[in-house]
């Protein structure tokens, strides 16, 4: 508790150094937002002047999307787009983040599936002139200075759930790193494990809200981090985060940030430390 007491304010002490208007990061910063879109997922990273959206959230945030990217971002680009899987509560806040940007490289595990939220974002997708890129395990991208891997391989696995087949990366800037894993359950994240890839994170983003079918005692221990990013909404329907993963994080004395407590939480690493700006959303819908 002292760790945290203290990191939190040395991010309210910094957080000036690091503020978000247009800033889309230098050289030096990787910024990541960790949005608070309820019951749902969506991240926004920028480095070097290059950004990617991770997700995107449900149809109930699509204003919150819409004006974090236009008022708090100033963005009208996006260099990549990471759709980890299909599901509604990931994919609406995409399309909507099409309306407002033009888009690089655009991200997908699948490239057809039947649901409304996957629907909009292909159409979205198709109107800007793109189609979706599969990508493999071991892929690699570069964001400004950061590294971004994909740890997933989801081809041969037609028994596993479309959750386990959430696309998995792993964001590196200096000597700290990220780790996104969608809504990866335990059969994804065992053969991540089985791959041999570098796991160690200096902050994970829990899998599926927090879910008892996810962040294995496996998969936790390699990962190893030093924080955990739990995006979920306040009150909602299937109790995430499940108190066993909130006890497993405990035990490990990992330090827990939750978008339905915290609001939108800005992590801003200039590779060797990190700092937190949490911004708590007033008169919000969820």
């Amino acid at each position: 508790m002292k760790r945290l007491l203290y990191y939190l304010c040395v991010c309210f002490l910094l957080f000036p150094a690091f503020c978000l208007g247009d800033e889309k990061g230098s050289p030096e910063t990787l910024i990541v937002h960790f949005l608070d879109v309820g019951q749902g997922d969506a991240a926004i990273l920028q480095c070097g002047g290059q950004t990617l959206m991770i997700d995107g959230g449900p149809r109930e945030a699509n204003q919150f999307v819409y004006s974090y990217l236009t008022e708090t971002l100033h963005l009208d680009y996006l260099d990549y787009v990471i759709s980890t899987h299909p599901h509604d509560d990931h994919t609406q806040g995409l399309a909507t983040a099409l309306v407002v940007c033009d888009a690089g490289i655009i991200y997908s595990p699948v490239t057809e599936y039947e649901g409304n939220g996957f629907g909009d974002l292909k159409k979205k997708v198709e109107e800007h002139g793109k189609s979706f890129t599969v990508p493999h395990r071991g892929d690699s991208f570069a964001l400004g200075s950061a590294t971004v891997t994909f740890l997933s391989e989801t081809d041969g696995h037609e028994e596993w759930n479309t959750n386990d087949h959430s696309l998995v990366v792993r964001v590196t800037f200096g000597d700290t790193a990220f780790i996104f894993t969608g809504d990866a359950e335990g059969n994804e994240e065992q053969d991540i494990l089985e791959s041999g890839m570098e796991l160690h994170a200096s902050i994970l983003k829990i899998g599926h809200h927090g879910s008892l079918s996810s962040t294995s005692q496996n998969f936790l221990d390699a990962v190893s981090p030093e924080y955990a990013i739990i995006s979920v909404g306040e009150n909602n329907d299937y109790g995430h985060p499940a108190e066993e993963t909130l006890l497993k994080l405990n035990h490990a004395r990992i330090s827990v940030f939750r978008t339905d407590i915290h609001g939108t939480i800005v992590c801003t690493s200039d590779g060797t430390n990190i700092a937190f700006k949490m911004t708590k959303k007033k008169n919000k819908k969820w």
